[in-house]
């Protein structure tokens, strides 16, 4: 058997914004992610039980984004917002069973990034935000603050008014 400490996630997430004034966006996002780690200890000592951990997260964030005038193709901008989400774990320790957690967390982020317009509706987009969110099962003694650097691209489409 593979007893290696093992991780997967999977996350999905659509954004839509408006345009609140020239340059300046008002987004909305909602993601699901989906993480794994299967044969986790909180220790690296011998005879510490591991435990497979499942959550299942979804959020709902509000940003602002202010483009940053440079050129008609490149536009770089800034972003920031809060949000809310929700976690709901399975954590099964050694043979204890499984364990269900409900919780729910603010988190808040920053970033910068620019989009290159391929079209009038079509952008080649990438950022580099700062995000942060802290996670706590007391019962389980499960904690893990997650500060993190994410680097995103993808398109962005562009409706008109």
């Amino acid at each position: 058997s593979d007893d290696s400490d093992r991780r997967g996630s999977i996350y999905l997430t659509p954004n839509i914004g408006y345009f609140l004034a020239d340059g300046l966006m008002a987004e909305a996002n909602f993601a699901l992610t989906y993480i794994r780690f299967k044969n986790f200890s909180s220790s690296n000592q011998p005879g510490v039980e591991t435990r497979n951990f499942k959550v299942l997260n979804t959020s709902l964030e509000f940003n602002l984004r202010n483009y940053l005038k440079n050129s008609d193709k490149l536009l770089p901008y800034v972003t920031g917002g809060a949000g809310y989400q929700t976690y709901r774990s399975v954590t099964t320790v050694g043979a204890s069973g499984d364990r269900l957690n409900d919780t729910g967390l603010f988190s808040y982020q920053a970033g910068v990034g620019a989009s290159w317009f391929l079209s009038p509706n079509v952008a080649f987009d990438g950022s580099l935000r700062y995000h942060s969110e802290a996670y706590e099962e007391i019962n389980l003694d499960v904690q893990y603050e997650l500060n993190s650097i994410q680097a995103e691209v993808g398109l962005r489409f562009f409706l008109k008014r």
